[in-house]
């Protein structure tokens, strides 16, 4: 690029410029691309966790629902056992 007395003309120093900002340019537009690739890959993971949460929370709260009702089958046999028991010492069961 530069002449035989070693100096560069300004029209080649004008080329280098414009190549250099055309290649910075490039690697924005790709960096961008891949920003937005990123971006969208973000977005979905927030809905699929979103969407897994969702599922979580209502699987918990059937769960809670059911340990509701095993817990007053618990309390009402517990009472059978016991009513059992008193109906044995009065002598009202055998």
């Amino acid at each position: 690029m530069a002449t035989k007395d070693g100096k560069i003309t300004l029209e080649k120093l004008a080329r280098m410029v414009e190549r250099g900002f055309s290649e910075t340019k490039a690697e924005m537009l790709a960096t961008r691309t891949d920003v937005h690739k990123f971006e969208q890959r973000i977005d979905a993971l927030e809905k699929t966790t979103e969407y897994g949460l969702d599922g979580i929370a209502e699987t918990l709260k059937s769960i809670r629902e059911e340990m509701k009702t095993l817990d007053r089958s618990a309390e009402v046999h517990d009472l059978e056992v016991r009513v059992g028991r008193l109906e044995r010492k009065v002598s009202l069961k055998k």
